[in-house]
């Protein structure tokens, strides 16, 4: 099953070690709904945002919930998956 990453800002990158987090499709499909929701799709698919460094920034799902486009109890950490046989 493939996975999908979110992408840590550069100064969180420092700090944790690591550009990205792994997370599951299903997880993936509820921030790209999100996304889409805020900014429209401008011709972009979430596997080709995903292939260009990830489907989000982590700081972006802060801000989808915000604008109220993600709801407040999302956790992307439940959608967290440390196989990363699909990349």
């Amino acid at each position: 099953m493939k996975n999908y990453r979110i992408i840590i800002g550069h100064e969180d990158r420092n700090i944790l070690g690591k550009s990205h987090y792994h997370i599951t499709k299903e997880g993936a499909e509820i921030i790209w709904k999100a996304y889409t929701n805020l900014f429209g799709e401008y011709g972009q698919t979430m596997d080709r945002r995903e292939e260009r460094g990830g489907v989000c920034w982590l700081q972006e799902i802060d801000l989808f919930k915000k604008e109220g486009v993600l709801i407040d109890s999302f956790d992307w950490k439940d959608y967290e998956v440390e196989d990363r046989t699909g990349e």
